[in-house]
């Protein structure tokens, strides 16, 4: 009795098949069409000796499907991906404005304390009831806090860092927290103190407002 052959299956079906799953991948998605076309005319031609037929049209409807979604999906991440990006800067912005009334209210304590203004370096060491201890690091939300300080006045900044649109805070013993609006290479980390109001290319901020 003449014995049975076992049937292949090729490996460009199993090949389709896995490009098809990785289809999200651009090329693959269009590898997976060629290589189950190609695999599916093999085994048409040698059905006695291949199998496989079920994983190449796996791989080509896969890869099809695929295809035709991408453009749905670009233009989703388009939409999205700037609205993420735009609410974590937001979120960002937001405890740091937080931080700089926390380091003011900080410094009238110190104040009333010791007649004078302190560093930042001095706020942490009087204790975590003054700061926070990741903001007495002077490095928190990927941001750099810094203070001046002198006996009779103080001013802490704030310089947004790893942004598209880099972003500085100001606040004095005034407690009135300005951004600067105005940038140049020479000036983005450069801050003059005032005795009223905001700095010169500074503007005081509103608290809705989203810049």
């Amino acid at each position: 009795m003449e014995s049975l052959q076992q049937k292949k299956t090729p490996g460009m079906a199993i090949a389709a098949l896995i490009c098809g799953i990785l289809g999200l991948i651009p090329p693959l998605s269009l590898i997976a069409v060629i290589l189950g076309v190609v695999a599916l005319n093999k085994i048409n031609k040698d059905k006695d000796n291949l199998k496989g037929q079920g994983l190449a049209i796996s791989g080509i409807v896969l890869g099809v499907v695929t295809i035709m979604l991408l453009p749905v999906i670009s233009i989703l991440a388009a939409i999205a991906i700037p609205q993420y990006l735009k609410a974590k800067t937001m979120a960002i912005e937001s405890r740091v404005k937080a931080s700089m009334y926390q380091i003011a209210d900080a410094e009238d304590s110190y104040y009333l304390e010791n007649s004078t203004y302190a560093t930042l370096d001095e706020l942490a060491e009087a204790g975590s009831e003054y700061i926070s201890p990741d903001l007495a690091s002077g490095y928190a939300y990927e941001t750099t806090f810094m203070v001046v300080a002198q006996s009779d006045f103080f001013y802490a900044t704030a310089f947004g860092h790893g942004k598209s649109k880099p972003f500085v805070f100001y606040i004095d013993e005034d407690k009135v927290l300005c951004r600067r609006t105005v940038y140049s290479p020479a000036s983005i980390d450069t801050v003059e103190y005032t005795r009223e109001g905001c700095p010169a290319g500074f503007k005081e901020v509103q608290e809705d407002a989203y810049y």
